[in-house]
């Protein structure tokens, strides 16, 4: 199904349902894409939400191809949710995830994405906490206030932990130790943006956690009864404790 090169300013041929982009022009790789959607004539719509940074003539990606159902075009437009499935992922509960939440942060660690309303950024988290509090699910993350990650945590109300079930650890160490100020750490290591529920995370994620911040407190340290705890501080540097309750889960289906 051929579809004019003017819809999305380049050439590709598409195979139908859920298939794979296939680029024949090296130039259209050549810069970053935002997602973009199209509207063919027979009113099918392509959702294009690869983000592209470097890639060849010959590189792939997927999209889908959703038949016979409209929706109003917009430029930040990157997933949808149809029956329960959004991109590869499925809805489920923080209950019957079949890994413990401190198994997973612990162990495969996890990214912390926010969004300032314009640009996302990404820190790799291993500590956090899963829980019920105030008749709520809720996940707590901690933040120092140096973190790039800080500031689109002030901005923005929601925030998501993606977790990738223990791969992509080189990318994730990465993105620990590097600041968004300096790289473009999601481009650095592959990833593709998309959205859940109105909030950032990364296709690649196995489990993904949607949270809406609902309270937040710095951490004192004459609250610390174990000396210890101080030795994790040698630059004062004392976290941001967010609490945000838990909207909703996705698994990788």
């Amino acid at each position: 199904h051929e579809i004019p090169q003017t819809a999305f300013n380049f050439r590709y041929v598409l195979i139908r349902h859920f298939s794979i982009l296939s680029f024949l022009s090296s130039a259209a790789c050549s810069t970053n894409f935002k997602k973009n959607l199209a509207l063919t004539e027979n009113r099918h719509i392509i959702i294009w939400y690869k983000h592209i940074n470097k890639c060849s003539a010959h590189s792939f990606v997927r999209c889908y191809y959703i038949i016979g159902t409209n929706f109003s075009q917009s430029e930040n437009f990157q997933s949808m949710d149809i029956g329960g499935i959004t991109m590869g992922f499925e809805k489920t509960d923080i209950c019957s995830l079949p890994e413990s939440f401190t198994k997973m942060i612990r162990d495969e660690w996890a990214l912390l994405t926010a969004s300032d309303g314009e640009k996302i950024n990404t820190m790799t988290v291993s500590w956090g906490a899963s829980g019920e509090l105030w008749g709520k699910d809720v996940a707590i993350v901690f933040v120092r206030p140096q973190r790039y990650t800080y500031e689109f945590m002030e901005k923005g109300d929601k925030f998501t932990l993606s977790f990738f079930g223990g791969s992509h650890k080189k990318e994730l160490a990465l993105c620990g130790a590097k600041s968004g100020r300096d790289i473009d750490k999601v481009s650095e290591c592959g990833f593709t943006p998309v959205t859940l529920d109105s909030a950032p995370a990364f296709e690649e994620a196995q489990t993904v956690i949607v949270c809406k911040k609902i309270a937040f407190q710095d951490m004192q340290p004459s609250g610390f009864l174990s000396p210890d705890i101080d030795d994790c501080y040698s630059a004062k540097d004392y976290h941001r404790v967010y609490v945000g309750e838990i909207l909703s889960v996705y698994k990788k289906s």
